[in-house]
């Protein structure tokens, strides 16, 4: 099983969330923009690296949403069992107005996906539930912990809030199929 640690950003502008979107082999999925952090390197300015190389843009940090941990298949011809660690922060573009455009063309793309509108592209599966209504309500359940195995049948979901006023945290869970909104 591999393991990693990823960070992604979450961009928000005009009611919709900045994605790198890939199209590859008939299918697309769309992803939060974000990289793998480096030995050595804090998960702030791995993201705040990979935006400057993937798009050219420049962003700043607002706070982490987000720590995920995730255990699933991937790979196009030959899938493999996967585990990874994801820290999401919400964050900004520096220049508001700026277009944003992948470097990585033909095989990824910068896209904005309406919060409006039904996420199933988007991956993890996870964020299709919480993303929007935390957005609304200015991430005041945040930050949350992710645990999500789809590994094992049927794939389960834990989400927590890690810190409220009271110093408890809080538990949810989704089962396969089942929506926490």
């Amino acid at each position: 099983m591999k393991f990693f640690v990823r960070v992604a950003a979450i961009i928000i502008r005009n009611q919709q969330v900045l994605v790198h979107r890939s199209e590859q082999q008939g299918s697309s999925y769309c992803a939060l923009p974000g990289g793998h952090l480096e030995v050595g390197e804090t998960t702030e300015a791995c993201v705040v690296r990979e935006f400057a190389e993937e798009f050219g843009v420049a962003i700043q940090l607002e706070r982490l949403v987000y720590i995920a941990e995730g255990m699933f298949m991937a790979g196009r011809k030959k899938p493999k069992p996967k585990h990874e660690i994801v820290f999401y922060y919400r964050a900004h573009l520096q220049d508001p107005m700026v277009v944003v455009r992948s470097r990585e063309e033909p095989t990824m793309y910068a896209d904005w996906l309406s919060l409006d509108s039904n996420l199933a592209e988007l991956y993890p599966q996870w964020l299709r539930s919480i993303l929007a209504s935390d957005y609304q309500h200015n991430w005041q359940d945040c930050p949350r912990q992710i645990i999500a195995n789809e590994l094992i049948q049927p794939p389960t979901t834990i989400i927590r809030q890690l810190y409220s006023g009271d110093g408890s945290t809080k538990s949810s869970s989704l089962g396969a199929g089942v929506d926490n909104s």
